[in-house]
């Protein structure tokens, strides 16, 4: 919002009789300052009524409105966002409408939510980069969804890991030969050895109740 910018000269309003008056332009010279402190806070006043506009003092009336946790410290365009998110947390929810709200708070595909319907669960997978963010992300989802979903947090990793393997296989075979007499040998044992590696991916799922 472009900043409505005024000159405040009280001496504009003052009767043609009385503007040669000395008097009245020296009330002019202490009276134009207050003013234009009273046109800034005026100003602001009006600005904070519009989310993308508004300060520090205004975010602060926001969130006490919406009943939000303070976000002091926190980036004022942040602190919009948050705000905007609460305000445009409106039924009726759909899981599009949910993961755009959470791509609009927290970035997109920082947190990807799943639904298990026969157990009325909903499941909030978190970046491994933001996992320090799981309360905020439990307090904004839960005032969004219906009051009768469990909120699960997950974190879902993918690791390459290598398997490696080996077996040995001994094999030993007895040859008889009937002749004139009983003749056998034992053939030594014939060993076998082999080796192998296998490249497996592994998706680890970390959770909590």
């Amino acid at each position: 919002m472009d900043k409505i910018v005024r000159d405040v000269r009280v001496e504009r309003y003052y009767p043609p009789v009385v503007v040669p008056s000395a008097e009245f332009r020296a009330l002019a010279r202490v009276e134009n300052p207050e003013y234009r402190v009273l046109w800034e806070a005026l100003w602001r006043r009006f600005a904070n009524t519009f989310v993308y506009a508004i300060d520090a003092d205004g975010a602060a009336r926001w969130e006490g409105m919406l009943r939000m946790i303070r976000g002091d410290g926190l980036p004022i365009e942040t602190r919009r966002q948050r705000i905007l998110a609460r305000i445009n947390a409106m039924i009726p929810y759909t899981i599009r409408a949910l993961r755009s709200m959470l791509d609009a708070m927290f970035g997109a595909d920082i947190v990807t939510p799943s639904e298990v319907f026969d157990r009325y669960e909903l499941w909030l997978d978190i970046a491994r980069t933001h996992i320090f963010r799981a309360n905020d992300v439990r307090r904004f989802a839960r005032v969004i969804i219906p009051a009768n979903l469990t909120i699960h947090i997950s974190n879902t990793a993918s690791v390459d890991m290598s398997l490696y393997f080996a077996g040995y296989v001994s094999q030993k075979k007895v040859i008889s030969i009937g002749a004139d007499g009983d003749v056998s040998w034992n053939v030594p044992a014939a060993e076998l050895g082999f080796a192998g590696i296998v490249k497996k991916q592994k998706h680890i799922v970390i959770r909590s109740e």
